[in-house]
């Protein structure tokens, strides 16, 4: 069963399998890996100015990094304009990460965000999370191609980490958990 924990970002310790860091389309412009890594940030650049990546809502783009401290993967995910940006949203943007790690059969990943989210948008994507890591195939002949890749643990980074958070994110997932069981 995955765990999904809000920590700090400034007590994030170990590195990470991934890093998923979710993008605006109107903050392109200031939007930067050069805290990582130069090589990072130069593979940024070219993404950016070519038009391969363009923040537009769902899309994504995976970087391999040997050179950085957090990750060994980040995954960039496009999240539409900033003012259309809901709770829904952020289930839906969680959903895919937690997907593209499956399919990458990493055991663990963490979601970077950014600014300082609500605590409806942390409680939707720790749902994006859960509910996205479900796959049911116990009657199944056929199994589907992922799922025996279990991700294990899952970290939501935050600059303002409090325990009101930490109840939030445990909260949406008793709730997904038996969103899970009820399917």
């Amino acid at each position: 069963m995955l765990d999904v924990f809000v920590v700090s970002r400034d007590s994030f310790s170990f590195k990470t399998e991934l890093l998923a860091m979710g993008v605006f389309k109107d903050e392109l412009n200031f939007f930067n890996l050069s805290n990582f890594s130069s090589g990072l940030e130069k593979i940024r650049q070219d993404l950016f100015s070519s038009g391969e990546f363009n923040a537009n809502i769902g899309i994504t783009s995976l970087l391999h990094s040997n050179d950085t401290d957090l990750a060994r993967k980040i995954l960039l995910i496009g999240l539409g304009n900033k003012q259309d940006f809901t709770p829904e949203s952020a289930r839906i943007s969680a959903g895919k990460v937690t997907q593209k790690v499956r399919r990458l059969g990493l055991k663990e990943f963490s979601i970077f965000l950014t600014s300082k989210p609500s605590t409806e948008i942390v409680s939707a994507i720790a749902e994006g999370i859960k509910l996205a890591s479900y796959s049911f195939n116990k009657y199944k002949t056929v199994k589907e191609p992922d799922s025996d890749k279990e991700i294990e643990k899952s970290y939501i980074l935050v600059d303002d980490y409090n325990q009101t958070l930490v109840n939030v994110v445990k909260e949406s997932s008793i709730i997904s958990e038996s969103v899970n069981f009820a399917r």
